[in-house]
C-alpha cells in the first residue's frame, strides 16, 4: 500500500513540475527516446527511461539556493560547472547568477550531445567535453560504474569487469586551463563522482583562490574525500547540505 501511495504522489509532483502537456508529453514517449519537457519552467530535453529526469527534477526544485547570499545575485564572473551531465545543475545556476559566464565540463559523449542541445546556444555559457583533474595528464579513462548516465567516472569500478566499464579516453582539464586571461572563478560546484580528491591533493593551491567551492563527496568510492576536503576547508566556513554535498566559503 505504501508503494502505491508513493507512486502516485509522485506522479502528482511530476505532473505539478511539468504542467499537463510536459506530464501527458512525456508518459506517451517510448522508452529510451529524448523528449522535450518543461520542467519548473525550464525548456529541455531528456531520454525517458534514464536518470535524466531524476537528476533535472533535484537541481531545478531548490539544490542549489544554499549558494544563495554567498555570491551576489548580479555576480558576473565565472562560474565552473564540473560534471554537468544534461544540462540541469547549469541552468539552475544561471537561474541564480543570470549574468555570470558559465563554463560547463562533462566528459560523457552521451551525455554532453543532451548538455549541448539543452545549452549549447547561448553565448555566456562555454561547454567542454572532458574531465576536470588536479594533476598534469591531458587525458584520463573514463569507466561506468554501473550507476547509470549520471555516474560515469574516471575512478574504475575495481569490484566489476573493468573492461566492460571502459567508455574511452577524453581530454583532462585542470582549472586553470578553463579560463581565459584575467579571468577568476567566483564559484566552482563539483560533482566529478570521486574524482575530487585528485583536486584536493594536487590543485588545492587554485581552489583556494575561489571563494564559493559547492562539491558533493563522494568516499564511497574513494575514501578520502570527506578527509582531504576538511583539510582544505580549515581556514574556511562550510555549510553542510542535503545528502554528501558541502559548502566551502572563504572567510
Amino acid at each position: 500500500m505504501f508503494k502505491v501511495v508513493h507512486k502516485i504522489s509522485r506522479q502528482i509532483d511530476l505532473l505539478r513540475q511539468m504542467g499537463l502537456g510536459s506530464f501527458v508529453t512525456y508518459r506517451l514517449a517510448r522508452r529510451g527516446s529524448q523528449v522535450r519537457i518543461t520542467l519548473t519552467g525550464q525548456e529541455l530535453t531528456i531520454r525517458k527511461g534514464t536518470t535524466d529526469l531524476k537528476v533535472a527534477m533535484e537541481c531545478l526544485s531548490g539544490e542549489f539556493d544554499i549558494i544563495r547570499g554567498h555570491l551576489q545575485p548580479d555576480f558576473a564572473g565565472v562560474i565552473v560547472d564540473a560534471g554537468g551531465y544534461i544540462g540541469a545543475s547549469g541552468m539552475a545556476l544561471k537561474a541564480l547568477f543570470p549574468k555570470a559566464k558559465l563554463v560547463i565540463v562533462e566528459p560523457s559523449d552521451d551525455n554532453i550531445r543532451i548538455l549541448r542541445e539543452n545549452l549549447g546556444n547561448r553565448p555566456d555559457i562555454r561547454i567542454i567535453h572532458g574531465a576536470l583533474v588536479g594533476g598534469a595528464e591531458r587525458s584520463i579513462k573514463l569507466f561506468n560504474r554501473s550507476s547509470r548516465e549520471w555516474g560515469f567516472s574516471t575512478i574504475p569500478d575495481h569490484d566489476g569487469d573493468v573492461e566492460q566499464a571502459f567508455l574511452g579516453e577524453v581530454p583532462a582539464f585542470r582549472l586553470s586551463d578553463l579560463l581565459e586571461d584575467g579571468e577568476r572563478i567566483g564559484l566552482l560546484k563539483l560533482d566529478i563522482e570521486g574524482a575530487e580528491l585528485d583536486l584536493f591533493l594536487n590543485d588545492s593551491g587554485t581552489l583556494e583562490t575561489i571563494p564559493v567551492v559547492f562539491v558533493e563527496l563522494h568516499d564511497r568510492i574513494v575514501p578520502g574525500c570527506s578527509e582531504k576536503f576538511r583539510e582544505f576547508s580549515r581556514n574556511r566556513k562550510v555549510i553542510k547540505g542535503d545528502g554528501e554535498k558541502y559548502l566551502s566559503l572563504a572567510q
